[in-house]
């Protein structure tokens, strides 16, 4: 057995047994920062501590544990008692009561002036990533108080070999049974709920990703208002017809206004792929975003917060200006979202999307709200924006997935001329920090950046940049 000891109030003392290191200290240590996966950090004796149920400006009594992984600096700390709470914390009866095993809400410890201080932080410390100086920092948008999730994703599990539905625990695909979410609509947990006893009864069973047996995978929900409410529920292997009657009295009772089953046997973490049959006579709802409604199906993009979505798209919309000389592109445009508002201020709008059921939708929306200097492109937009940029384009409007514009797309936008206005939307930091730089090259200044609490209680939120063309020497 070898012993290290730090010569230093509250050490940390080492003892190694073969291959692996056991840290058995407890200390007192004040919470300075929080993870992407919302647990306190703490840097000590030169390891990151992470310690899960606390917040910044907490003082707590922690036993540190080994680090994750050997030779590792960064280590898990297991909280043991509070000895003093940060301002930062909510009041003990606004924690929602699944917040210690879900996953999902990650600043669920957090009051809303600290979530929205943390996001605007997160998206302060991209922007130094990107190297890019100047650009003006706008305040933080946050979520009406009153502002849900319209779209959820349940998961099925077995725990004591029963079914049960909910949420992933953090790191894991283990399921944290969940009827109720706060941050969701209430008939979402009660549908996943009752679908779960019911297939109980039935004796069908969750599907296992390692064995590959089992059925149920999972539960998506959308709730649009007044315009309807779409519920799709993926499977592996095909269910009974009784087991499909009984599932679309289910949805009858929740007013499930489009409501599908879909056979999912792919490996890997994309939810939604394969078949998917109706059980409803409606497969579309509408949704009122601004002054417009639209139709969307259950593959359709929407943003999941219509409230702030609003915001979001008013911001964009306003950077564009008006032009009734000129065209706009709206990159990944959904179901025409933001391309319909365009085009009552441009003389043409071309939205180009990949899902082919989007741009169904778009051009129905287009169609119904008589607007018919629009056209729709249902293509990869690698393949195309090369094509889009010898037009007269004043403004683009840009909503990529996760994943960002990526290279060659910032590329493609070198063509474009001079006074271009882009509003490019974010939904991970990882993307900024590479496109942002990517389109500086091109010849993009940033102007401005603004991020909207999209995601209440989540360390997720949507960034708005917005950027100017310059030095390409064109002229329109």
């Amino acid at each position: 057995i070898l012993s290290i000891e730090f010569v230093r109030p509250q050490p940390l003392r080492f003892y190694f047994y073969g291959e692996f290191l056991v840290v058995h200290d407890v200390i007192t240590v004040t919470i300075t920062d929080l993870s992407d996966k919302g647990e306190g950090t703490v840097n000590y004796e030169g390891y990151q501590i992470y310690v899960k149920g606390t917040v910044p400006s907490d003082v707590v009594n922690i036993e540190c544990g080994a680090p994750f992984v050997k030779g590792s600096k960064r280590c898990p700390g297991k909280l043991l008692s509070l000895v003093k709470a940060s301002p930062n914390r909510k009041e003990g009866a606004e924690v929602c009561p699944h917040f210690e095993e879900c996953g999902g809400c990650t600043l669920g410890l957090l009051n809303k002036k600290a979530q929205h201080a943390f996001k605007q932080k997160l998206i302060e410390e991209a922007l130094e990533r990107t190297g890019i100086g100047n650009a003006k920092l706008l305040p933080f948008v946050g979520a009406p108080c009153n502002s849900l999730r319209s779209k959820s994703i349940r998961f099925f599990g077995k725990k004591n070999n029963n079914l049960v539905q909910g949420f992933y625990r953090s790191r894991s695909h283990m399921i944290c049974p969940v009827s109720i979410c706060p941050a969701e609509e209430a008939w979402f947990g009660q549908l996943a709920e009752e679908i779960s006893v019911h297939a109980q009864k039935c004796g069908i069973s969750a599907y296992d990703e390692k064995s590959r047996q089992g059925q149920l995978r999972a539960l998506m929900m959308r709730d649009c208002n007044e315009g309807g409410r779409v519920a799709v529920l993926v499977h592996a292997y095909p269910l009974s017809k009784h087991f499909i009657d009984e599932l679309l009295k289910l949805y009858t009772k929740y007013a499930v206004t489009a409501g599908f089953v879909q056979q999912n046997l792919c490996d890997g973490n994309r939810i939604m792929q394969g078949k998917m049959i109706a059980l409803t006579s409606e497969s579309m709802v509408k949704i009122k975003l601004g002054s417009f409604n639209f139709n969307a199906g259950p593959e359709t993009f929407l943003q999941v917060n219509y409230a702030v979505a609003q915001e979001l798209y008013a911001s964009a919309l306003r950077w564009c200006g008006e032009d009734k000389e000129a065209c706009a592109l709206d990159l990944c445009c959904g179901c025409g979202t933001m391309t319909l508002p365009l085009a009552e201020k441009f003389k043409k709008v071309i939205g180009v999307e990949i899902v082919e059921e989007a741009v169904r939708a778009a051009r129905e929306n287009a169609r119904e709200a008589g607007l018919f200097n629009i056209e729709f492109i249902a293509d990869d937009l690698k393949r195309c924006l090369p094509h889009l940029t010898g037009e007269n384009i004043a403004a683009v409007i840009a909503d990529p997935a996760r994943s960002g514009l990526g290279a060659e797309n910032c590329m493609a936008m070198k063509h474009l001329p001079d006074g271009t206005r882009l509003a490019l939307i974010f939904c991970g930091l990882k993307a900024l920090t590479r496109d942002l730089p990517q389109l500086y090259k091109v010849g993009f200044k940033l102007e401005s950046v603004q991020g909207f609490d999209m995601f209440p209680e989540t360390s997720g939120c949507e960034t708005l940049c917005l950027l100017v063309k310059h030095n390409n020497g064109k002229r329109r």
